[in-house]
């Protein structure tokens, strides 16, 4: 692809627009990147267009011009205009006072920070919104866990000890049972009361 189209611009290079159809280039460039498998902007056909219908025009109002010399002459004179704009006096005032400023503060920004590094008062300072809810989370999931943990021993034990006491085991598993029942119960209208909070 790029040996083409060096091909195409070399042989079209410094030509006039009787010369030289800028529109019918642009289609062959198309066609070429089509043909390398290129997926090219769909724009460029509808400036390859654009070209074609003004290359009738040129040629009618100057065959000889020549766009490639215009085309250097205007990028020069586009690019000494912004050199100016950046070097002008209003723009070198400008970097200067925001550096000026940048020094007169940065003496006593040293000090102050050389100052708390001294008295170990230096740190650093996160802001993160969303920690507390996520840490908020983060504890109920563990005493979920910690529930859950202290039902399965409930359960272990009180299978354990109804060989020996019935009774004993009896209450463990009843109270296994009561607390797995009211965990169940409190995480289910925790959820419910989320939902129609955030469907509010």
């Amino acid at each position: 692809y790029v040996r083409q189209i060096s091909a195409l611009i070399a042989q079209h290079a410094d030509q006039t627009v009787a010369d030289t159809p800028a529109g019918l280039i642009l289609y062959e460039m198309i066609s070429i990147g089509y043909r390398s498998g290129l997926r090219l902007p769909s724009e460029l056909t509808l400036l390859a267009k654009a070209l074609f219908n003004l290359d009738a025009v040129t040629r009618s109002l100057d065959t000889a011009f020549n766009p490639s010399e215009t085309i250097r002459e205007y990028a020069g004179e586009i690019a000494n205009q912004r050199a100016r704009q950046e070097l002008s006096p209003t723009r070198m005032f400008e970097l200067a006072s925001a550096s000026s400023n940048l020094l007169q503060a940065l003496p006593r920004r040293i000090d102050t920070i050389t100052e708390r590094m001294s008295r170990n008062d230096f740190a650093f300072r996160i802001d993160t919104p969303q920690l507390p809810d996520l840490l908020d989370g983060m504890q109920k999931i563990a005493n979920r866990i910690l529930i859950g943990l202290i039902i399965c021993g409930l359960l272990v034990s009180s299978g354990l000890l109804m060989r020996y006491y019935q009774m004993l085991g009896l209450v463990g598993l009843i109270l296994a049972g009561g607390i797995g029942l009211y965990v169940l119960i409190t995480v289910l209208s925790t959820d419910r009361k989320r939902e129609s909070k955030g469907k509010q």
